[in-house]
C-alpha cells in the first residue's frame, strides 16, 4: 500500500517541479522539500508498524536490537533536524539557513553512513532502502552546495531576475 501511495504524491510532485521550475521555490529545490516529507512518513511509518520492537520493554539477547536502536533513531533524529531547518529556510529565505541546512545535511550523510555500515552489518535486508536514502542525503548535500538556484534564490535574492534565463535548474 505505501508504494502506490508514494507513487502517485512522487508524480504529482515532478509534475508541479516542471511547472515551477521558473519559479523561485521550484524544480529540484521543491522536490528536496517532497523528499525530506517522503523519507520522514516512511520512517515514522516504519516505526510505527514495529512499535514494540523499539520500546524500552523490548527483550533481546542479542546485540541486535542495539544496533537496530543505533541504526534507527539517531537517522530519524537526522531527517527530523533536515526538515526542521528546511522549513526554517523556506520561511525565512536567509543565506544563514542555507549554511545550517548543508551543516545539518552533512551531519546526515555522516550519520546515515554510520546507520548503512550498521544495517549491511545486522540487517542486511533493509541494506538498500536506507543505502538509498542515504544516498540521497548525499545527493541533496551537492545540491545546496552547488545550485545557481539556491545561490540566487537565498544569498543573492535575484532570481526573479535570472529565474527565467537558467535553462538547468542547477
Amino acid at each position: 500500500m505505501q508504494i502506490p501511495f508514494l507513487l502517485y504524491i512522487s508524480v504529482a510532485f515532478i509534475v508541479v517541479r516542471v511547472v515551477r521550475r521558473k519559479e523561485a521555490i521550484g524544480g529540484w529545490l521543491l522536490y528536496f522539500y517532497y523528499w525530506i516529507s517522503a523519507v520522514l512518513f516512511i520512517s515514522f511509518r516504519d516505526i510505527t508498524q514495529h512499535l514494540k520492537v523499539y520500546g524500552l520493554s523490548f527483550r533481546s539477547t542479542s546485540m541486535n536490537h542495539e544496533a537496530l536502536v543505533l541504526a534507527v533513531f539517531p537517522r530519524l533524529f537526522m531527517h527530523v533536524a533536515v526538515a526542521a531547518v528546511a522549513v526554517i529556510l523556506l520561511m525565512k529565505r536567509e543565506w544563514v539557513w542555507v549554511e545550517r541546512l548543508r551543516v545539518v545535511l552533512l551531519a546526515g550523510v555522516l550519520i546515515g553512513g554510520l546507520s548503512v555500515w550498521l544495517d549491511v552489518r545486522y540487517f542486511p535486508g533493509s541494506t538498500r532502502s536506507n543505502a538509498a536514502r542515504w544516498i540521497g542525503l548525499c545527493l541533496w548535500l551537492l545540491y545546496f552546495l552547488a545550485s545557481k538556484r539556491v545561490h540566487h534564490v537565498f544569498r543573492t535574492r535575484d532570481w526573479d531576475k535570472f529565474g527565467g534565463q537558467i535553462t538547468t535548474d542547477s
